[in-house]
C-alpha cells in the first residue's frame, strides 16, 4: 500500500478547566478531543499515588503485566505474565533508569481494572461524570520512558468503539491523534482477527518524540512537515485535503478526552502512573451514522478479508454462535438454500441429528420479519426489557438501588430463558466442515445475528439508559446488515449466474441510505 504523506497539525487542542457535565457533553457529542484540567480536585487522594504508597496498599497482590517481547506482539501490548505488584514496581523503577530507544523497557502494566485487581486503591478514585454513571472505576497504567502503545483506536469485541479519558497522575505521555472522519481513512489497518482496530505494523513509525530514534517504517524517510496552525480540527476529508495528525503532550494533573474511533498512538516519555476511563455515549454513537460511516465500512471490509488460522476462525465462529441451530440455519437458508451435504453428514455423525429446518424455527422473530436478523432473535426480549430502563432515575455513581435490584432480577430471568432456549436449540460443535463452509464466503459470518447485533450494543447496557438508544441500535444494525447484503449481492453477481431469490427479497426490503 502506498504511504500517505501525513503532516503534523500544530493547531493546539482546546483546554477546559473543571468542566461541568454539559461541557463534557459538548465535546463527546461533537467527537472532538480536549485537554481537561482540574479533574484531580475531585479525586485528591490520587495525589498520594507515589510508588511507595501504591506498594504499601497493594504490594502483595498478583497482577497481570505485559511482557513486551515485541512492540507488535500477537497479543495486544505483549504477552501476559503474572507477578506480585511489588515485584513489578521494582522492575519499573529499575527500567525507568536504564531504558533507551534501542533498549526499551520489557514490562508494562497496561489497562489494569482497579476495582477487579486492586480494590484497595478504588476508593481513592472518583471517576469523571460519564464513567461514574456507567459504574466504570478506571484502569491503571504504569510505564517507563520509551514505552509505546502502537497506533489504534479503542475497541473490544462487545463495543465497536469507545470514548476514553486518560489522566496523568505523575510523569508525561505524548499522544498522536488522527481524526477518523478524514485522515483516519488513510490508515491501513491489520487484517487479523482481534487486531482489526490496529494500524499495520510499523506504519506509525514516523510519529515519535525521539529525534534520534531511527525507524524502519514506510514513512520514516519523509521529512518532518507541518500543516498550517490555522487548519481546522477534523477539517474535512474532501479532495485536496491534507492528511494530518495532532501531537499532544500530556503532563501530570492533565486529562485527555480521546473521542470514539479516533486513531491514537501513545508514547511514555517519563516514568508515568496514569488512569483511564472508557465509557459509551449515544451522542458519539450517532456520529457513526452521520460522520464516521466510511470508517465503519472500512472495518467491515477488514472483516470481509480478515486472516485467521483454522483454530482462531473456529473460536470466532463459536463466539458468534455459528452453530446455535435456530438463528444459524435461518440465515444459512437465506444466503445459501442448499447447505453443504458434507456439513450435514458430519453434523449427523457428531451429534446424532441433522440440521434444523426453516419449518422448525419459523416462529423466531427474525424469520417472521423476513429479514436477516436486524434484531438477533435470542436478544429481542433482552433489549425490550433493558429499554424499560428509559426514564428511570440515575444517580451520580450509577443506577438507584431500586433499579439495580430490578436489573439483577431481570438478568436472572433472562439467564433462565437462555437456558431454556439452549435445551430447545442445542449448540452444535463447530466442525471442520462448518469452518470450511464459512471460510468459502466471509459474508456468512458477517450475517450471524450476534455479529450484526454487536453494532447496536449501545441499547444493551443495563447501566446506560437513553431514549435514543434503541432507535440508534436499530439504525446501525440495519446499515451493517444492508452493507453485508450488498456485498453478498456483488459476490453472487460475479460468481454465479443467478442471485438467490431470498437474498434479493431481503435486500429489497432492507433499509436504504
Amino acid at each position: 500500500m502506498k504511504c500517505a504523506h501525513f503532516f503534523k497539525n500544530d493547531t493546539p487542542l482546546p483546554r477546559i478547566h473543571a468542566p461541568t457535565f454539559s461541557e463534557y457533553e459538548k465535546f463527546v457529542c461533537e467527537g472532538r478531543p480536549v485537554i481537561v484540567t482540574g479533574w484531580f480536585q475531585s479525586s485528591p487522594r490520587v495525589f498520594n499515588w507515589t510508588p511507595e504508597y501504591l506498594v504499601g496498599k497493594a504490594g502483595d497482590v498478583t497482577v497481570p503485566v505485559r511482557r513486551v517481547d515485541s512492540l507488535h506482539s500477537q497479543e495486544w501490548l505483549g504477552s501476559t505474565q503474572h507477578m506480585p505488584f511489588r515485584e513489578f514496581m521494582r522492575i519499573w523503577a529499575r527500567e525507568s533508569q536504564t531504558s533507551t530507544p534501542h533498549a526499551p523497557p520489557s514490562y508494562y502494566l497496561a489497562s489494569l481494572p482497579i476495582q477487579r485487581h486492586l480494590p484497595a486503591l478504588a476508593a481513592d478514585v472518583v471517576p469523571p461524570p460519564h464513567a461514574a454513571q456507567q459504574n466504570k472505576s478506571g484502569n491503571l497504567w504504569v510505564g517507563c520512558p520509551y514505552q509505546e502503545t502502537p497506533l489504534h483506536y479503542d475497541w473490544s469485541s462487545g463495543d465497536q468503539g469507545m470514548d476514553g479519558l486518560h489522566a496523568i497522575v505523575s510523569g508525561e505521555k505524548v499522544f498522536y491523534l488522527i481524526d477518523p472522519a478524514d485522515s483516519g481513512l488513510l490508515v491501513p489497518r491489520k487484517r487479523t482477527w482481534g487486531h482489526l482496530h490496529q494500524a499495520q505494523e510499523r506504519w506509525d513509525s514516523f510519529m515519535s518524540p525521539w529525534s534520534t530514534h531511527q525507524h524502519a517504517g514506510r514513512c520514516a524517510s519523509q521529512p518532518q512537515h507541518h500543516a498550517s496552525p490555522h487548519a481546522p480540527m477534523g477539517g474535512g476529508g474532501g479532495a485536496g485535503a491534507v492528511p494530518t495528525y495532532y501531537e499532544v503532550t500530556l503532563a501530570a494533573g492533565e486529562m485527555l478526552f480521546v473521542p470514539k474511533l479516533w486513531w491514537h498512538k501513545v508514547v511514555t516519555t517519563q516514568p508515568t502512573i496514569a488512569l483511564n476511563f472508557w465509557f459509551q455515549h449515544v451522542g458519539s454513537e450517532w456520529l457513526k451514522v452521520y460522520r464516521h460511516w466510511q470508517h465503519m465500512e472500512q472495518y467491515l471490509e477488514a472483516v470481509e478479508s480478515m486472516q485467521a488460522s483454522d483454530s482462531k476462525y473456529r473460536g470466532v465462529l463459536q463466539f458468534y454462535g455459528a452453530c446455535d441451530a435456530a438463528p444459524y440455519n435461518a440465515l444459512a437458508s437465506l444466503i445459501d438454500p442448499t447447505c453443504s451435504e458434507e456439513w450435514e453428514e458430519e453434523e449427523e455423525a457428531s451429534s446424532g441429528a441433522g440440521r434444523w429446518s426453516l419449518d422448525e424455527v419459523g416462529e423466531a422473530p427474525m424469520v417472521q420479519e423476513g429479514r436477516m436478523g436486524t434484531y438477533a432473535w435470542e436478544a429481542t426480549d433482552s433489549r425490550r426489557r433493558i429499554g424499560q430502563l428509559q426514564g428511570r432515575p440515575v444517580c451520580q455513581k450509577g443506577l438507584c438501588c431500586e433499579t439495580l435490584r430490578w436489573v439483577q432480577l431481570t438478568k436472572l430471568e433472562l439467564t433462565q430463558q437462555q437456558q431454556n432456549r439452549e435445551k430447545q436449540y442445542p449448540r452444535r460443535k463447530v466442525t471442520d466442515a462448518v469452518v470450511a463452509w464459512y471460510r468459502s464466503d466471509p459474508h456468512r459470518l458477517m450475517l450471524l445475528p450476534k455479529f450484526v447485533d454487536g453494532f447496536g450494543s449501545i441499547a444493551d447496557y443495563p447501566l446506560f439508559a437513553h431514549s435514543d438508544a434503541n432507535e440508534l441500535a436499530a439504525c446501525l444494525r440495519s446499515m451493517v446488515e444492508t452493507w453485508v447484503l450488498r456485498a453478498c449481492q456483488r459476490r453472487c453477481i460475479t460468481s454465479a449466474p443467478l442471485l438467490s431469490a431470498s437474498l434479493s427479497r431481503a435486500l429489497a426490503d432492507g433499509p436504504g441510505f
